[in-house]
C-alpha cells in the first residue's frame, strides 16, 4: 500500500494506492488518529487506485470513521463497494465518486467553503 496525504484547508485528503491489507489499515488508523486534531477534523480516504482490500481493513477504518464524523470515504469501484458492504456494519460511511466531491461536501459540511476553496478543490 502507498499512501499519499494532502491537507486542505484543514481536511486531510488520504489516497490510498495498491493492496490494502489488514495491517497497513491498522498502521494507517493508528496514525491518522494521533493525528486528530479536535472534533472539527476531517478526512477523505481515497480507494481509487487501491486494486484489493481485505475485509479486516475496512473493519479498521470503520473504527476510524466512528471515532470522528467527518471521515468518509471515494473512489470506490464496484469490487470494493462489494467488500464493503459484505463487512459494513449497518451505518455505512458516506462513499464519494471522486475525493474532490467528498472534500467539497466536508468543507461545505465546516461551513468553509467559498468561491476560492471551490476553485481550488476543482482543479486538483
Amino acid at each position: 500500500m502507498r499512501v499519499y496525504r494532502t491537507d486542505w484547508d484543514g481536511v486531510d485528503v488520504v489516497r490510498l494506492a495498491g493492496v490494502v491489507d489488514g495491517k497497513d489499515a491498522e498502521m494507517l488508523v493508528e496514525r491518522l488518529g494521533s493525528s486528530h486534531r479536535g472534533s472539527d477534523w476531517c478526512c477523505v480516504l481515497d480507494f481509487s487506485r487501491v486494486r484489493h482490500v481485505d475485509y479486516r481493513a475496512f473493519s479498521a477504518f470503520e473504527r476510524l470513521t466512528r471515532s470522528s464524523c467527518g471521515v468518509i470515504f471515494s473512489g470506490f469501484d464496484d469490487y470494493l463497494l462489494s467488500i464493503l458492504a459484505l463487512v459494513s456494519d449497518r451505518e455505512m460511511t458516506p462513499v464519494f465518486s471522486t475525493w474532490r466531491k467528498a472534500l467539497r461536501h466536508l468543507m461545505t459540511e465546516r461551513g468553509k467553503i467559498g468561491v476560492a476553496a471551490a476553485g481550488k478543490a476543482g482543479d486538483a
